[in-house]
């Protein structure tokens, strides 16, 4: 099946060769992504770093995950680099199994337009309506106010991918409501 196929080419892509037929990788990413709370989440995401381990910190890790600069964040867990390549993983999971067939219907209704990849154009207009990932947790660098609530910095926050579009949006059109 299709998310099959999409799952086994991000696992490739992203780890190697080796971790193609390791199918249990995405179902442990697949109940991470599911999990209800904080407990469920740090058990699941702790059995997923277990699973990767073996080729995230291989001799010669194979995929992206050999381009990956440990920076040595805990340089006893490698977490920095786990938590890289687990993101990594989600991403691409998601945006071959979600966006190729929305930039493949995308692709049927856009009008031809000269001196443009209709491909490339549809694939950047799915990631713009539908984003893999529907919010992504940021860590507040300098302290603002925000509908009358002070945040500061340190502060982690929930934000929504299209959200974070639309601001950007009107911002390059001059709009800052």
């Amino acid at each position: 099946d299709w998310c099959a196929c999409t799952a086994r080419l991000a696992r490739r892509i992203v780890l190697g060769d080796a971790a193609a037929d390791d199918s249990l990788i995405s179902a442990i990413l697949e109940a991470v992504v599911q999990a209800e709370d904080g407990t469920e989440y740090a058990a699941r995401a702790s059995a997923l770093r277990r699973r990767l381990d073996v080729y995230v910190h291989a001799v010669h890790p194979g995929g992206l995950t050999g381009a990956v600069r440990d920076d040595g964040a805990d340089e006893a867990t490698g977490e920095s680099r786990d938590a890289v390549v687990e993101h990594v993983l989600e991403t691409l999971t998601r945006a071959l199994a979600d966006t190729v067939p929305q930039a493949l219907a995308l692709m049927t209704v856009q009008p031809l337009m000269p001196g443009t990849d209709r491909a490339e154009r549809a694939v950047g207009e799915a990631l713009r309506r539908y984003p893999p990932l529907a919010a992504g947790l940021h860590e507040v660098r300098a302290p603002f106010s925000w509908h009358g609530m002070t945040v500061d910095a340190g502060t982690e926050i929930l934000c929504a991918t299209a959200w974070l579009r639309d601001l950007d949006e009107a911002q390059r059109h001059g709009s800052h409501d």
